[in-house]
């Protein structure tokens, strides 16, 4: 390639590049203009709440039996349908089932059922179930809530009917029930209310915690969540902003603490708070299985389901998945159940070489999926659940509070965005509500990288003589090699993943777009009070949101990018300094090779010449010293052949060697000229040198 060549390539990449400068600068412009001016805010009015959609919405709430089994049925339907790899936990005692399909995953874990379609059953249940199941369908929670009033669960499902039947909101509080075996894992309930100005706000929060009422059954977990009503609030009949007092949003934080194994009941209860907005009475087709592929692609492997969003009448859907990588210095322990479907997630470790003791740090997947259930009306009733496998640890350090102040937090950045954006104002808090989970989140990311740090720190004292060899030079088992390729690889995927994530908010401002277009096409409730030029403000609203938090989160992780590209540069120089002096080494080790061999073919020149020069005599002498030249007379008589043959063989001898060698170094002497003849640029080139030191150069003459 030629240098003008190469100077078009090095200004068309140079172009690009500011190409690319621009475009991210001008998106910065947009973001932060949005953000500045903020477009003025709608406010509900009195008509706009809906008394009766209100309580139907509450008594969605309440968990039916028959409602309860025909969701367990499906759900267990679409698992044998599906074709994502799933992993079932069905027992603690091995010796219950077949050991041949069982195939263990852990040490002293439950035992596993490992295929393709490990749930192999006839929709809607109307086969005999496979055994091996009965089980995991038999562990389906029969009573997810409980009325306190009734020791029975029949009597107490009744009267939570009946209490929620009312056309008057219920002031009761409502009590979900968990197995014992849910101990580990922490659930937390938060209330929400719509303020004077139509925007989310956090009221009360309830945690998961041993029950002590007297008719809820002994050793269960209760989980109390407020009344969506609030007692004794004088404000409640205001006429002109009737919403005042009520709990049209709640949101709901699972943090399973590392489990390893999602429970039955933690199942039911999630698809039962993510389809019980779908009983709205429509007919089948129009039902969303958003909530079972969200289960799934929560606890399946990254990216086997893609993200949804679902829409459908007055109901819309939709769910987002995290993830970063967790690195510590001792292995996660899992916490395990007996009953549910497996949480598969990857991991790995790096090396981390130490001077005396060699340690290990542990590489972990941990994932966050955020769902939104809302209704589409003026001022929407919603539910949030946030799925993770554990807190993220730069929040609050008191896991009570963890959910407050996510809620609080995306409750004054919805406001300062500028609050309720009417039809899609649980949107619009999702999305507040996403931005402050990837927040922390990025923060996470710093600890995992302060992490990766420790293990390729170079410092001063490591540049000390004593110590300097350390660096430049491996071990017999190759360790410093194993290190610098795993962190390479480690590093290139903690990039992908920070890149993912900005790819599925794209991604997701698209799906919103095409939700928003099919809005107005399904919605039932067009109305005069809600015009055309509503709905365009809305959908523009919600459009400079999402641009904000796209905006915002690569803003966010563009550190990171950077702080992961300069660590690969470095890992690369320490290999690179690595490879030069383990070259330099060999190097230096085939050279004195090359001396001693030249050194051992003198050795053997000198040889040979005493051996060529000595060979005649000694054909000669034992020629002649057979037998057959026995002579009876006198021996002066041989001398004259024997002279004679000696003198003639040892010249012969001695021209032959000559010639040999004279035509050997001749040839060797001829090759040398046409290699300079065919690449006359390269004649008188030097060898390049390592380290800035020239090596020797060559002869071709033979010694």
């Amino acid at each position: 390639m030629s240098q003008s060549e190469e100077l078009r390539q090095i200004k068309e990449a140079l172009n690009a590049i500011r190409m690319q400068i621009d475009h991210h600068i001008e998106f910065q412009r947009a973001a932060s203009a949005i953000t500045q001016q903020p477009q003025p805010q709608w406010l509900p009015r009195s008509e706009d709440w809906d008394q009766r959609s209100f309580e139907k919405w509450l008594r969605s709430l309440i968990p039916i039996q028959t409602k309860l089994e025909r969701i367990r049925l499906k759900f267990f339907a679409s698992l044998s349908n599906s074709t994502t790899n799933l992993r079932a936990s069905i027992g603690v005692r091995p010796d219950d089932f077949p050991t041949s399909t069982l195939v263990p995953t852990r040490q002293n874990a439950a035992p596993m059922i490992v295929s393709q379609n490990p749930l192999v059953l006839l929709p809607w249940g109307t086969q005999p179930l496979d055994f091996r199941l009965k089980p995991l369908f038999d562990a389906w929670p029969k009573h997810l809530a409980w009325y306190p009033a009734f020791r029975d669960p029949v009597l107490s499902a009744r009267a939570l009917q009946k209490q929620f039947s009312h056309i008057d909101c219920p002031e009761e509080d409502l009590y979900w029930v968990f197995a014992r075996g849910e101990k580990d894992i922490f659930v937390q309930i938060c209330r929400m209310e719509y303020d004077d100005e139509g925007c989310p706000g956090f009221i009360s929060e309830s945690c998961l915690q041993e029950s002590r009422l007297p008719n809820i059954p002994e050793g269960s977990l209760v989980l109390w969540e407020p009344s969506p009503v609030r007692k004794k609030n004088t404000r409640r009949h205001s006429t002109d902003k009737p919403w005042i007092g009520l709990g049209c949003g709640t949101i709901i934080d699972i943090n399973l603490q590392d489990t390893a194994v999602l429970p039955m009941h933690l199942i039911a209860f999630i698809l039962w708070r993510l389809r019980h907005a779908e009983d709205t009475g429509y007919p089948s087709y129009r039902e969303q299985r958003f909530a079972l592929e969200y289960l799934l692609s929560f606890a399946s492997r990254w990216g086997a389901i893609q993200h949804p969003f679902g829409s459908f009448s007055q109901n819309i859907s939709i769910y987002f998945n995290i993830r970063w990588m967790d690195i510590s210095k001792s292995p996660r322990e899992y916490n395990d159940t007996d009953l549910g479907l497996q949480i598969k997630r990857e991991s790995g470790d790096i090396p981390h070489i130490n001077r005396k003791v060699p340690m290990d740090l542990h590489l972990l997947e941990v994932r966050h999926g955020i769902c939104l259930v809302s209704t589409i009306q003026p001022l929407p009733f919603y539910s949030l659940l946030l799925l993770q496998d554990r807190e993220p640890c730069a929040v609050s350090p008191l896991r009570e509070y963890v959910a407050v102040e996510l809620a609080e937090r995306a409750t004054r950045l919805f406001k300062m965005r500028g609050g309720n954006v009417g039809r899609l104002t649980a949107i619009g808090f999702f999305l507040a509500f996403l931005s402050v989970l990837l927040e922390t989140i990025v923060k996470n990311w710093d600890v995992s990288l302060d992490r990766l740090d420790e293990t390729l720190v170079t410092s001063l004292s490591e540049l000390k003589r004593s110590r300097r060899q350390d660096l430049m030079f491996d071990n017999d088992q190759f360790s410093k090699s194993d290190q610098y390729f795993t962190a390479l690889q480690v590093l290139r995927i903690c990039s992908d993943w920070i890149k993912q994530v900005n790819q599925g908010l794209k991604t997701l401002h698209s799906q919103i777009d095409i939700s928003k277009a099919s809005l107005d096409d399904d919605s039932d409730d067009d109305t005069n009070a809600h015009t055309a030029q509503d709905k365009e403000d809305e959908r523009k609203r919600l459009h400079e949101m999402c641009s904000v938090v796209m905006a915002e989160n690569e803003a966010r992780s563009r550190p990171l990018l950077d702080r992961i590209e300069r660590k690969v540069e470095e890992v690369k120089s320490l290999r690179d300094g690595l490879f030069n002096a383990t070259s330099v080494r060999e190097a230096s080790k085939g050279t004195s090779l090359a001396e001693m061999s030249g050194r051992q073919n003198q050795y053997i020149l000198v040889f040979t010449i005493a051996t060529v020069f000595y060979l005649p005599m000694s054909f000669v002498t034992s020629f002649y010293g057979m037998h057959i030249f026995d002579q009876s007379g006198d021996s002066s008589s041989s001398q004259a052949p024997f002279i004679a043959t000696f003198v003639v063989l040892s010249l012969a001898t001695y021209i032959l060697a000559a010639s040999g060698l004279w035509f050997i170094k001749d040839r060797a002497e001829h090759k040398s000229n046409r290699r300079d003849q065919t690449y006359p640029n390269e004649k008188g080139k030097k060898q390049p040198a390592l380290f800035g030191l020239p090596s020797k150069e060559r002869s071709d003459s033979v010694v």
